[in-house]
């Protein structure tokens, strides 16, 4: 599923699916949120870092194209900045 307004294409109504909450029908909103604050984070700000299932393939598809750690992260696997 693309997550995104993309469907706005000419002809079309609207889009051919919507999120939903299973017990109420309401519509929710897919969010980006820090898993230690558990605050909302824009896409903007969003980036990729291997995890530690990364294989050769995912590490080659990567290389060069996602976040490189910084040292005090790569000590502790946890990003130690204070923002």
């Amino acid at each position: 599923m693309q997550i995104g307004s993309q469907w706005n294409l000419p002809g079309l109504e609207g889009p051919a699916l919507y999120l939903v909450d299973g017990s109420s029908g309401h519509k929710v909103k897919v969010a980006l949120v820090d898993t230690e604050t558990g605050q909302q984070v824009s896409p903007q700000d969003v980036m990729v870092t291997l995890g530690p299932g990364a294989d050769e393939l995912t590490r080659w598809r990567s290389a060069g194209r996602i976040r490189k750690p910084e040292p005090s992260e790569s000590e502790t696997g946890h990003d130690q900045r204070k923002t």
